[in-house]
C-alpha cells in the first residue's frame, strides 16, 4: 500500500508535481501567488527577510546578500564610518524587494534544484530526493541564523581590525 502523496486530490503530473513535492504543505499558498505573476507579496519574506531565505533553504541568495553586506561594510569602514548606519537602509530595501519578489525567487529556486536533482538521480529516486531537498523547517531557519550571525562576527571583526588601523 502506497503513501498518500501530498497532492493526491490534484492532477498534477511532472514538473507541477515535483514542484509540489518540494515546497510541502505550503504548496497551495504558493501556487496562488505564482499564478498572479512576478510580483506578489510575501509577508514572511518582508518581515523575516533573511531568516525567511535560510527558513526556505534559499542559501545561495542568502550567502550573495551577506556577502554584498560585508562588501559594503568593508567600504564603509575603509572611508572611516565604523557605525555603518546605512545598513539599515540597505536591510530596509532587501526586505521590499524580498516581499515583493521573494515568491518568485523561490520558485526560480526550487525548480533549479528539481532540475539538478533530475539530472543527477536514477527516476525513480527523483521524488523522494525532492522532498529532502525542498520544504522549509526549523534547521534550515537555525542555519540561516547561524549564517547571519557568522555575517555578523566577521564584520565586527573586520570593523575593530579597521579601527585598530586608524588608530
Amino acid at each position: 500500500m502506497e503513501a498518500a502523496s501530498p497532492i493526491n486530490e490534484k492532477a498534477i503530473t511532472g514538473e507541477e508535481e515535483l514542484l509540489y513535492l518540494y515546497v510541502g504543505e505550503k504548496a497551495d499558498v504558493y501556487e496562488r501567488k505564482w499564478k498572479k505573476g512576478r510580483l506578489s507579496w510575501n509577508w514572511a519574506a518582508f518581515i523575516f527577510g533573511l531568516f525567511w531565505l535560510g527558513y526556505r533553504k534559499m542559501y545561495v541568495p542568502l550567502l550573495v546578500i551577506l556577502g554584498v553586506f560585508l562588501l559594503f561594510d568593508v567600504a564603509a569602514y575603509l572611508m572611516g564610518d565604523f557605525e555603518a548606519s546605512w545598513d539599515f537602509g540597505i536591510g530596509f530595501v532587501v526586505s521590499v524587494v524580498l516581499g515583493m519578489g521573494g515568491n518568485q525567487l523561490y520558485r526560480q529556486d526550487a525548480e533549479r534544484k528539481i532540475w539538478k536533482i533530475r539530472t543527477s538521480h536514477r527516476p525513480e529516486h527523483v521524488e523522494t530526493a525532492v522532498m529532502k531537498k525542498g520544504g522549509a523547517g526549523f534547521v534550515s531557519f537555525l542555519l540561516g541564523f547561524l549564517l547571519f550571525a557568522a555575517y555578523g562576527l566577521i564584520s565586527g571583526a573586520i570593523s575593530v581590525f579597521m579601527e585598530f588601523m586608524y588608530l
